[in-house]
């Protein structure tokens, strides 16, 4: 069972954000990737792949 740290009613989410990456690295043992969500040349949303 992970549980969070906390929540509470900082604006934009900022602690909420920290806390869940924060479970997912308890939860995965690395820190989430950002770089591999990102769009790569190719990715062209609603193309038809050639």
């Amino acid at each position: 069972v992970f549980c969070s740290c906390s929540y509470d009613a900082t604006t934009h989410f900022e602690t909420t954000c920290n806390d869940i990456k924060d479970i997912y690295k308890r939860m995965a043992g690395t820190a989430f990737d950002f770089e591999n969500m990102k769009r790569k040349q190719n990715d062209v949303f609603g193309e038809a792949e050639q």
